[in-house]
């Protein structure tokens, strides 16, 4: 009953931020083929506020779908049923995103050109939305196939690990606007495979 809730509250909000998702879609795909993309969107405040509204309600659907495809699934939660396991993921994804927000504050540079950290920084939710975009169409065309779940799963996987890597490109793309490879590489240590890293080793190890 409570699942069944939840996923009856992502349509709604999902419903209901369709015009600003809509909206961001011209943006969107300019920063999946350029890195610049993430800049020239951020130019325009409201298609930020869209964006960062979009992203939130995001949160949601991301995780449902990794709760019910079993995405992220460390035994601990293994027996739980699927409102406790969606609890789990969704409480898991708000620390991971928590610990790249005070690792985003602690990397700061005192000096970005044209706020250059800041932008690539917030290229994530740019990236986000496309990759939940994605997931969300992707769900729907498989429910209505017959693919084992397991079968879905993997495929999620790869495409999660095929997209963050493009995010990563784009990311350090926007980073050497201002520092060198070198410490565009110690920046995507500290934000980005410190908290992934951290996420991927409690699904093994918890």
């Amino acid at each position: 009953m409570e699942y069944s809730l939840t996923v009856i509250i992502t349509l709604l909000l999902c419903l209901l931020c369709m015009r600003n998702w809509l909206r961001l879609i011209p943006s969107l795909t300019e920063c999946v083929f350029r890195a610049k993309g993430s800049a020239n969107l951020e130019e325009s405040v409201p298609l930020t506020r869209d964006r960062n509204s979009v992203a939130r309600i995001c949160i949601l659907p991301f995780t449902l779908i990794a709760s019910h495809f079993r995405l992220w699934d460390p035994k601990l939660t293994a027996n739980l049923d699927d409102f406790w396991h969606f609890l789990a993921v969704l409480g898991a994804f708000l620390i991971y995103i928590l610990i790249r927000a005070f690792m985003q504050w602690r990397c700061a540079p005192r000096r970005s050109p044209a706020d250059r950290y800041g932008i690539a920084c917030r290229s994530s939710r740019n990236y986000f939305i496309i990759c939940t975009s994605i997931l969300l169409f992707g769900a729907g065309i498989f429910s209505l196939t017959d693919l084992p779940v397991l079968t879905i799963q993997r495929i999620f996987l790869l495409f999660l690990a095929v997209f963050y890597f493009f995010y990563l490109i784009r990311k350090t793309q926007i980073l050497s606007t201002f520092c060198n490879p070198f410490t565009a590489f110690l920046y995507l240590c500290a934000l980005e495979f410190l908290p992934t890293g951290a996420l991927v080793a409690a699904a093994i190890l918890l």
